[in-house]
């Protein structure tokens, strides 16, 4: 049996590792407990871009969700060797963005597609930039462009290294899933026999 993690303990291993993968940038890591589960919110401003932060997040993450057959699964992991369970079901970033991130976001879009109307950090905070379309880019709006390149924006390269995320290791899943793999790791057939036989018994309910 693996051993059980608090959502609260899991949110502390989750803050170092942020820490140390990503130095300079402060992030807020609230966990949450409610009827039926748990979750942890990583908030920050600029900085890494959200796929950076995932990359470590999802390391701590217990759960997973099947939406083909509405159905909540678990993970497993091992630290330092040993089984665990980690309490935190699912886990979410929530990137902000400062003025001068946006505004550095508006110059390069305007510069990659040219010919459009400067907008200015005021328009974009009130939602003021959809309207404007550049028919050379096939009718994209400013507005997602601008949220599309913001969302890539990041200051560095790589992921630092995290001696907390390194004690690490993923150790499956129930294998009922979309794509899971089971305890086994075979995933395939297998990961598709346990999804027939869970809707197998919920028929029978």
């Amino acid at each position: 049996m693996s051993n059980y993690i608090s959502c609260a303990d899991t949110a502390k291993l989750l803050r170092q590792a942020l820490k140390e993968a990503f130095t300079g940038v402060k992030f807020t890591v609230k966990s949450k407990t409610y009827s039926g589960g748990s979750s942890i919110n990583i908030g920050w401003t600029d900085g890494p871009n959200s796929a950076q932060v995932k990359a470590v997040a999802d390391s701590f993450e217990g759960a997973y969700f099947d939406g083909g057959i509405d159905y909540q699964g678990s993970k497993y992991h091992k630290l330092d060797g040993v089984e665990v369970h980690f309490g935190a079901n699912f886990i979410f970033e929530n990137r902000s963005y400062s003025d001068v991130m946006v505004a550095r976001a508006i110059a390069a879009v305007v510069k990659q597609y040219g010919g459009c109307e400067m907008k200015t950090v005021e328009d974009y905070r009130q939602g003021r930039c959809w309207s404007s379309y550049w028919p050379q880019s096939g009718g994209c709006d400013m507005e997602r462009a601008l949220n599309q390149h913001l969302a890539k924006m990041s200051d560095r390269l790589h992921i630092g290294a995290s001696p907390t995320l390194a004690r690490i290791t993923f150790a499956g899943d129930d294998g009922y899933g979309e794509g899971t793999v089971g305890r086994n790791f075979e995933g395939g057939d297998n990961a598709a026999k346990g999804r027939e036989q869970l809707l197998a018994a919920r028929a029978l309910t």
